[in-house]
């Protein structure tokens, strides 16, 4: 009488050793699919991918999509002088050549 092999031995077989395992011992569907939830859950433990890390991504405000011409004008309206010069320098070594 053969015996049979161990869950350890079932999970490193080849397709065609499965096939041929399963033709053997006479497994139901309901036997086939135990064994092969078996090895689906071995190759899982032995095979366990790293966790995933969260992507925070922060959508940009409207402000921050405005040109810096139109950020200093911006400042300039609200007051907020020291930016909007800030700003306009900056406006000015993007377009140097623009009035």
């Amino acid at each position: 009488m053969r015996r049979q092999p161990t869950m350890e031995e079932i999970s490193v077989m080849t397709r065609k050793e499965m096939k041929r395992y399963c033709r053997r011992y006479k497994l139901s569907v309901k036997g086939k699919d135990w064994v092969l939830k078996e090895r689906l859950n071995k190759y899982v433990q032995t095979h366990d991918p790293p966790p995933v890390e969260e992507i925070i991504v922060k959508k940009p405000s409207p402000y921050d999509n405005l040109s810096p011409f139109d950020r200093a004008l911006a400042n300039y309206n609200t007051g907020n002088w020291d930016a909007s010069l800030d700003a306009y320098k900056e406006s000015i070594e993007t377009w140097p050549d623009s009035e």
